[in-house]
């Protein structure tokens, strides 16, 4: 029982992952300002400057950037919380 909680748990992360990893990439791009971005010149002060420049810089693709490792980090911290939560 415990292990299926860990596959819960792991796909639930997953999920997770997948669905919010646009968000984050977009509240990177508000808190540190691109390198081809000068700070006083032309900075991302808000959501969707930031969507339209990550948009123009990589389209689609780059609002998932960086999926694998969160899917790889999230998934497991989920199913080792998740199957802690049955067996401790």
């Amino acid at each position: 029982m415990a292990q299926l909680n860990a596959l819960y748990g792991y796909s639930a992360g997953i999920t997770s992952a997948i669905i919010l990893q646009p968000l984050d990439n977009i509240k990177v791009a508000l808190m540190v300002p691109p390198n081809d971005m000068a700070i006083r010149s032309n900075p991302i002060l808000n959501f969707l400057v930031a969507c339209r420049y990550i948009g123009q810089e990589g389209g689609l693709p780059a609002f998932y950037k960086g999926t694998i490792p969160n899917i790889m980090k999230t998934g497991l911290s989920s199913a080792i919380y998740f199957w802690g939560l049955r067996t401790i």
